[in-house]
């Protein structure tokens, strides 16, 4: 499920099944940046997408902006990479990677390679950006392979004229039990929560419902002159917070930050 990577043309690259596509190429009037929450920016030298890592920038030669990083360590949603930005010295940007989940009742075997990289627009030394990996998530109580003949790999594709290369996917193993020896490209997280695709309206949910034991709102509004958790000024420290949660993988740290209405936190 890797971006596919044609030898011409303007339009950007498609992405692999779930990535997103590149930036149209072309005149100043006409190119576009990558697709995407990573996506690269547009120009000369375009920039490169990010998603697990930023994609790299030539400040050398005036390199577009790469885009931002986004998603999370646990793929949850399962989303692809982004595109590349399009380049105005006629080349479309690089696809991004797709979004692979397998899980299994029991184990994986993996003795090939599975890979979800991100795509190059390879034409006459173009200068548009690469489009970033992708996601490759599995699920399973064991996983195994042979060796190191096995490989997972979710790396970001380039900017063929001055070589710099986009960001990398994200990998996610929830599995029990790790054998794998093969080899790995992508920003990493493993761990073990079974949960596949979630049901709808059973997503990630995060709130907090008590403050020193007064009742937050379902709907706070966080305005100043309307509290929504007013504290007797006899409260002592510590002051209880209760935050409640759903569909949040286990041992995943919370962190609750305060910040007072005047001067600094």
């Amino acid at each position: 499920m890797s971006a596919p990577n044609p030898s011409s043309g303007l339009a950007g690259l498609v992405g692999g099944p779930g990535g997103y596509r590149g930036g149209n190429g072309g005149t100043l009037a006409t190119i576009t940046s990558g697709q995407g929450p990573g996506g690269g920016s547009s120009g000369f030298y375009a920039g490169n997408a990010s998603y697990g890592t930023v994609g790299a920038t030539s400040n050398y030669y005036g390199q577009a902006p790469a885009g931002q990083m986004y998603g999370n360590a646990f793929i949850l949603p399962l989303l692809g990479g982004s595109g590349g930005g399009g380049s105005n010295a006629g080349s479309g940007g690089g696809g991004g990677g797709g979004a692979i989940l397998i899980a299994a009742s029991q184990s994986i075997q993996l003795n090939g390679s599975i890979s979800a990289d991100g795509g190059t627009f390879n034409f006459n030394g173009s200068a548009s950006g690469g489009g970033s990996g992708g996601a490759v998530r599995l699920v399973a109580t064991s996983l195994g392979g042979t060796g190191s003949a096995g490989s997972i790999s979710t790396n970001g594709g380039r900017t063929v004229s001055i070589g710099t290369y986009a960001g990398n996917g994200r990998v996610r193993l929830d599995i029990y039990a790790n054998n794998f020896g093969g080899t790995i490209s992508g920003s990493l997280s493993q761990g073990f929560q079974p949960i596949i695709i979630p049901a709808a309206g059973q997503g990630v949910q995060l709130s907090i419902a008590s403050v020193a034991g007064a009742a937050v709102p379902a709907n706070p509004g966080g305005v100043i002159v309307n509290p929504d958790v007013i504290i007797s000024a006899q409260q002592a420290n510590p002051i209880p917070v209760v935050v409640n949660c759903s569909n949040i993988p286990l041992n995943t740290e919370i962190t609750v930050k305060v910040h007072p209405a005047n001067g600094r936190t």
